[in-house]
């Protein structure tokens, strides 16, 4: 249940990113400028912005007919090096897969196990899970799901509201 709130957090603050980032191109630039120097970003961290920034690109692709801009190029750019980062990643753990559950020596994958240090070092999996088991979870809303099942606004289903009035025909 954890993984599905994470998701959708992260879901939310992707399209967040992605508008804010398409209504300023000065914002979108530093931007940029923090994904493709920032040293304290390892190549997994930079994959969480691969989908904001296909539709960062998208998004200014519609509007640009005509544009002079370099942004559009620069995005397809960083969405090509985050792909191959992605592909070199799947390699690995496609690799992986077939040593799983398996017993004896196994082979070293130095730039994935450095990655996986780091992230253990930074964040504490039993850390993470308290903070969920502190506040109830709910499920995350769905597009045109109801917002509130004792709505006194929305009627929705075989329920009606208590002023509703019948008049029956004689």
């Amino acid at each position: 249940m954890a993984g599905r709130v994470l998701f959708s957090r992260n879901q939310a603050r992707g399209e967040s990113l992605t508008a804010r980032l398409a209504g300023e191109p000065a914002t979108t630039t530093r931007f940029l400028n923090w994904l493709e120097t920032d040293t304290n970003l390892r190549d997994a961290d930079k994959l969480a912005f691969l989908e904001p920034l296909n539709e960062l690109e998208q998004q200014l692709s519609e509007r640009a007919s005509g544009s002079t801009s370099s942004l559009p190029t620069r995005i397809r750019d960083d969405i090509a090096v985050l792909r191959q980062i992605q592909s070199m990643y799947g390699a690995e753990v496609r690799a992986l897969l077939p040593r799983v559950n398996t017993r004896g020596m196994q082979l070293k994958r130095e730039s994935w196990d450095s990655y996986v240090q780091f992230v253990r070092a930074r964040f504490q999996a039993d850390a993470i899970l308290s903070e969920f088991a502190q506040t109830p979870l709910q499920e995350p809303i769905e597009r045109g799901a109801r917002k509130d099942a004792n709505s006194k606004i929305e009627v929705n289903g075989s329920a009606l509201p208590a002023q509703t009035l019948f008049f029956d025909a004689l």
